[in-house]
């Protein structure tokens, strides 16, 4: 009784051709498609660091965190550094410990009147308390947002952090960009 194997040259050679071709996808594709993420790996690790320590230190207590000390942060985006908050420096990247080379962008943004639309925030001082960007009481001076430089017109370069925050009582979006 003799067998005889099924397996010929050309099965081989099948099999090996369809393996390389198998290597030769991922070693030509899968660095294509992890590009668009190398240069901005720094922005996105630093965005996040930076919504995180607003939002759970500098502009609160770290017992309460996510929840934003009204008069820390009126301070913080009016350029004036009270002695019992957490931050100090005098403009937003020595604030928030930034290098003076990335480009970054503090807001607070939220659907006051319910029309589905966020909003960037102000703060209201004779009221004491939040309204949205347009409205009649809101001067620009008490604008809610703290930048180092116009954002690009190009988006896809621009990083993005955002943490859900109370503030007056009130659930505000705060949202870190940079470029």
């Amino acid at each position: 009784m003799r067998r005889s194997r099924a397996q010929t040259t050309i099965d081989f050679a099948i099999g090996a051709g369809v393996f390389l071709l198998a290597v030769a996808f991922v070693v030509a594709f899968i660095p294509g498609m992890l590009d668009p993420y190398e240069g901005i790996q720094r922005e996105t690790v630093t965005a996040d660091r930076v919504a995180t320590q607003l939002s759970t230190d500098l502009l609160g207590d770290p017992n309460e965190p996510y929840t934003l000390d009204t008069d820390c942060t009126v301070a913080f985006f009016g350029d004036t550094s009270p002695t019992t908050c957490r931050f100090t420096g005098s403009d937003l990247t020595e604030r928030i410990s930034v290098g003076d080379t990335q480009s970054v962008d503090v807001m607070l943004v939220a659907d006051l009147d319910d029309d589905d639309a966020a909003t960037t925030l102000c703060w209201d001082t004779d009221s004491e308390s939040l309204v949205e960007e347009g409205a009649a009481v809101c001067d620009v001076d008490e604008l809610l947002v703290e930048q180092t430089s116009d954002p690009p017109t190009d988006t896809g370069s621009v990083v993005v952090a955002h943490r859900i925050v109370s503030l007056a009582n009130t659930d505000v979006t705060l949202l870190v960009r940079m470029w």
